[in-house]
């Protein structure tokens, strides 16, 4: 029986590489921007390759700040606070 729930384990960890793996392959791979942000606080934790290539600006740049710091227009900045002000 135990031997049975580690052989399982195991299985499941190698299930979930993969899973991330491919993952990872096809996040890389998208032509199109991916932001990944922190629910929480809003904070860039990584963008897809490519971001720099259709922004024009590096990932160092913002990975660690907030979108709404990225937004120009005042009108959208608003917008955007009052909505992230119901969800909370």
């Amino acid at each position: 029986m135990e031997e049975s729930c580690e052989m399982k384990r195991k299985e499941g960890k190698n299930t979930k590489i993969k899973l991330e793996e491919k993952f990872e392959k096809i996040y890389r791979a998208s032509p199109d921007i991916i932001i990944v942000t922190r629910f929480k606080d809003g904070k860039i934790t990584d963008v897809s390759d490519a971001f720099e290539k259709i922004i024009g600006y590096t990932p160092r740049e913002f990975i660690g700040r907030t979108s709404l710091e990225l937004y120009v227009n005042s009108e959208d900045r608003s917008r955007i606070l009052s909505i992230e002000n119901l969800l909370r």
